[in-house]
């Protein structure tokens, strides 16, 4: 799943009034601690990862991409 899609499942879902950026943030907190703690990556190889491109394809294959935003819209219920 790319960044966009994962933000648009999210907002159809989920309307609010934040904008893309914190929502690619907190993608990225999420696919970071995924990557260090499930696949073991050393931290040096996160900053390889471009969050800053909407096109950009997160870590977790589907069937389990549904994940990316089921987490953002809980992040938008938490704020």
């Amino acid at each position: 799943m790319k960044i966009r899609e994962a933000i648009e499942r999210a907002d159809a879902v989920k309307p609010n009034a934040f904008d893309g950026a914190i929502k690619r943030t907190w993608l990225k907190e999420l696919d970071g601690n995924i990557a260090v703690t499930v696949m073991l990556l050393p931290t040096q190889e996160l900053s390889m990862l471009r969050y800053d491109d909407p096109e950009h394809v997160l870590l977790v294959d589907p069937p389990f991409d549904d994940l990316y935003p089921l987490y953002l819209a809980a992040k938008i219920y938490q704020a």
